[in-house]
């Protein structure tokens, strides 16, 4: 184990030109360590304050974007509307769609491949 005084010279934590007296710690030395401590806590507290922004304006920004939700509407008897609704708090632009299984008709026929819904 390392000696105070060893540790103070090796370190060079001592503030008088001669060496410290065996089993003395300056009062100046303590003072140096608390205020290097309370520079580090600090540092830590701004980075978690940071950390705390950032994942804030995430979390607007996400609750800003739109959403989408593209339904068949079959309340008609032999209609079937395709409703796009934005249910986000944002603008929708741009927005295009894919079915994810083809839509057929009691005929047969896929609708999910008629023009309107290849370019629309």
């Amino acid at each position: 184990m390392i000696s105070a005084r060893k540790f103070l010279l090796r370190y060079g934590l001592y503030l008088s030109r001669g060496y410290p007296k065996k089993g003395y710690i300056e009062l100046m030395d303590i003072a140096t360590a608390a205020q290097i401590l309370s520079s580090f806590a600090t540092l830590v507290v701004a980075t978690g304050i940071l950390y705390q922004g950032r994942e804030a304006r995430k979390a607007r920004d996400d609750e800003d974007r739109p959403q989408i939700i593209v339904d068949a509407d079959y309340t008609g008897r032999f209609t079937i509307n395709i409703v796009v609704r934005n249910i986000g708090h944002g603008m929708a632009k741009n927005i295009t769609f894919e079915f994810s299984a083809p839509m057929e008709t009691t005929e047969g026929r896929d609708i999910t491949e008629l023009p309107y819904f290849k370019h629309g």
